[in-house]
């Protein structure tokens, strides 16, 4: 790969933990206001993009994206428990986020790595339980300037 497709990567991320995880969650590859819950968006991380980090025919970059979990009432011991089983991880979890991530961690051979980060999660001003997921994605450059 010598460029480097960010909204390739965000298409890749959403598809695969859209076939990977269950509990009725509508993915989508970008944030999108006004969108029903429960859904699962990828964000921008922060920083967004360390282009080339190591300068050389066959370099990294790092793409850093959020992912977000949406569930409203925040109020609702059921979006509480989504939240829990969502966040959960190890063998025989069916809908951690972390699973569908590692599942298949070049997304399909587009990246070198994906490195999913420690998960938080608060409910916000309008009554909605967010958690968050940072993800790091490396990223090889082949055959391309140095």
């Amino acid at each position: 790969m010598a460029g480097l497709d960010l909204e390739k990567i965000h298409e890749a991320l959403a598809d695969q933990i859209r076939a990977n995880i269950g509990d009725g969650y509508t993915v989508r590859a970008f944030p999108m206001s006004g969108a029903s819950d429960p859904r699962i968006e990828i964000w921008p991380g922060t920083p967004y993009v360390e282009p080339w980090v190591s300068h050389s025919a066959t370099g990294i970059a790092n793409v850093n994206v959020e992912i977000r979990i949406f569930n409203a009432a925040a109020n609702s011991e059921t979006a509480w428990r989504r939240m829990a089983k969502v966040l959960s991880t190890g063998d025989g979890f069916s809908d951690s986020i972390l699973a569908a991530v590692r599942v298949d961690k070049t997304l399909g051979g587009l990246v070198e790595d994906a490195f999913p980060q420690d998960a938080d999660w608060d409910a916000t001003e309008d009554n909605v339980l967010e958690g968050r997921m940072p993800v790091q994605i490396i990223v090889r450059k082949i055959g391309g300037p140095t």
